[in-house]
């Protein structure tokens, strides 16, 4: 695979514009990481239930990413993005006017659409710039650069129903609502499947297989990743008795060191495409996973942030591996659909990671909780390392 010459590359002036609105959504999932507990000490709710502030966030995402997406396609990417900086900037002043935990996350849920409208929009207007259709690495690693410096700073009906099941499973899980996520999922799919113009087009999916194992492997590292950005702070701060600054700074290696190895899974993916890289990413993932096994009450602070670190390598191989297996493999005509969808199941994974998180944190974040988490973890990037080294170049 030749290097792309300059001439061929985005302007980087466009570049920034997309990075800068991309940030606004990793932003505002992440800096209530280590205000979790606090907020359910004010708002005198469970964590279980505070996680509702994780998940409606994530749950307005996951709707409004192929949303924003599949306006940009039909009405311009420009369009879109402006409006999604819009509706940003205005929830942003009522958000802290919040008086009670509902609406502070109906709140966080409008704001989630317009922070959904960036990413997808941004990536349609370098898209239809481009007529080489092979991945941009430089572009997609300042995007995911950007991705992971606001995180470090920030430190559906039926997909409803599955939350709220999940999130009551140690107490009495409603069974009803299992059913009913599954009857809603077959009717989406029939009613997709069946519209000459369908929001999420299915017979697409079933067509293209390398796109849907591209968004299957997104869900399981977004899953990783946001089962420790918020599990870990909360044993951080009720095991150990750290405060939410102390939090923030032992949590900062995670998301920065990410940072540091976007460049270098940068250079890796134009030179061998993005499979080493996430060969590589999920190995890491598992060598964390087992580490974080080994932590407990008497961990020093320097080993606690080694295993942040080695834990933060994983987040930018895999996300810029996968946004390059993305870019190639979506059609160009439906790349704003294609992408939004693709951080549909980013928030799929990061509400399965909010929903594991209550399941084995809810009654308190022991350390045997954090062990149990660690388990999921190191299972799911196991599963993850076979999956990448079956996959076709």
């Amino acid at each position: 695979m030749p290097p792309a010459s300059t001439a061929d590359r985005p302007p980087w002036r466009l570049v920034g514009s997309v990075v800068t609105g991309t940030m606004l959504n990793p932003l505002n999932s992440s800096m209530i990481a280590v205000a979790l507990l606090v907020l359910s000490m004010d708002f005198r709710v469970s964590i279980s239930a505070a996680t509702w502030l994780i998940s409606g966030f994530y749950l307005g995402g996951a709707v409004g990413m192929p949303l924003m997406g599949r306006l940009a396609d039909l009405f311009g990417p420009r369009r879109v993005f402006s409006l999604g900086l819009a509706l940003v900037g205005l929830t942003g002043v009522v958000a802290p006017l919040a008086n009670s935990v509902d609406w502070l996350l109906a709140v966080r849920v409008v704001q989630a659409f317009g922070t959904a409208a960036p990413y997808p929009a941004g990536l349609a207007i370098i898209r239809a710039r481009d007529h080489r259709g092979r991945a941009p690495a430089a572009a997609l690693g300042a995007i995911t650069i950007a991705s992971s410096v606001s995180a470090a700073l920030g430190p559906i009906l039926g997909m409803a129903s599955v939350l709220t099941f999940l999130l009551s499973v140690p107490g009495h899980p409603p069974w009803p609502l299992l059913l009913l996520a599954v009857v809603a999922a077959l009717v989406f799919i029939q009613h997709e499947s069946r519209t000459d113009t369908p929001f999420l087009d299915v017979r697409l999916l079933v067509a293209n297989r390398r796109l849907v194992w591209v968004y299957a492997q997104f869900l399981a590292v977004s899953l990783c990743f946001y089962a420790i950005f918020f599990g870990l702070p909360l044993w951080l701060e009720e095991a150990r008795r750290f405060g939410p600054g102390t939090t923030g700074l032992l949590m900062l290696p995670l998301a920065a060191v990410g940072v540091l190895v976007t460049p270098l899974a940068t250079r890796l993916i134009e030179r061998t495409g993005p499979k080493p890289c996430l060969i590589l990413g999920s190995a890491l993932l598992l060598a964390g996973a087992l580490a974080l096994l080994l932590v407990d009450a008497v961990t020093s602070v320097p080993a606690l942030m080694a295993v942040a670190l080695v834990l933060g390598v994983p987040n930018g191989l895999n996300n810029l591996g996968l946004q390059a297996a993305l870019y190639e493999a979506a059609p160009a005509a439906s790349m704003g659909t294609a992408s939004g969808l693709f951080q549909t199941f980013r928030f799929s994974g990061a509400i399965l990671s909010t929903a594991v998180i209550g399941i084995v944190l809810g009654q308190g974040a022991s350390n045997g909780g954090l062990h149990a988490l660690a388990a999921v973890i190191a299972a799911v990037s196991a599963a993850l390392l076979v999956a990448s080294l079956l996959m076709r170049r």
